[in-house]
């Protein structure tokens, strides 16, 4: 995938160029001037993507004139060979993240069955996806679930504040580990014993 986002932004940068040659304007979109912290309309349903991410969908967007009404992620089909097989690729990422969110949502219903219809429970479930590729994300999301009830008043949140409470102790003890594990430099080495003494 990242090898195919290298060629989308090789590919994007010469349209732009091209659009500049020929005394076209540049989409302001491909401008990037919008901070990378606001979420785009076509990407509310589909939380937690990463800046890389969406700057790769912001270039093709722009470069392609899609307006921000345009809800579709990458807009209108397209019928070149190259732009229809990268439009493909991007079209295809962002359906399997949403199958899995939609995966991480139901696990999450299972745990902790009064979240079911809250409007903040696709974050959860784009945190713990996040979370999955470098932690048991199903064994911390059973963790919190289990260390008692969620408030009243903005629930899902509160089970968000838990995960990264929960994983900043783990990360603290984990590199208090490393410290104990890692020998210290300056602490005096025993003298190695010389084959030559007692000769």
């Amino acid at each position: 995938m990242a090898q195919k986002w290298t060629r989308v932004g090789i590919l994007l940068r010469l349209l732009i160029a091209d659009r500049r040659g020929f005394g076209l304007p540049v989409p302001m979109q491909v401008v990037l001037r919008t901070p990378y912290g606001e979420m785009p309309g076509w990407a509310r349903d589909t939380p937690g993507l990463s800046l890389s991410t969406l700057h790769q969908f912001r270039l093709w967007r722009g470069a392609h004139s899609i307006p921000d009404t345009d809800l579709r992620p990458t807009g209108p089909p397209r019928y070149t060979p190259a732009e229809r097989e990268e439009q493909s690729s991007l079209d295809s990422y962002l359906e399997s993240r949403r199958d899995r969110l939609q995966d991480w949502i139901s696990r999450i219903v299972d745990a902790v069955p009064g979240l079911a219809g809250d409007p903040r429970l696709v974050a959860v479930a784009a945190q713990l996806d996040a979370l999955a590729r470098r932690w048991d994300a199903e064994a911390v999301l059973h963790r919190v679930a289990g260390s008692g009830p969620l408030p009243d008043d903005h629930p899902a949140d509160a089970l968000i504040y838990r995960i990264t409470h929960l994983i900043k102790v783990a990360d603290a003890q984990e590199n208090e580990r490393k410290k104990e594990r890692r020998p210290d430099p300056y602490a005096p080495q025993p003298l190695e014993r010389s084959r030559h003494i007692g000769r």
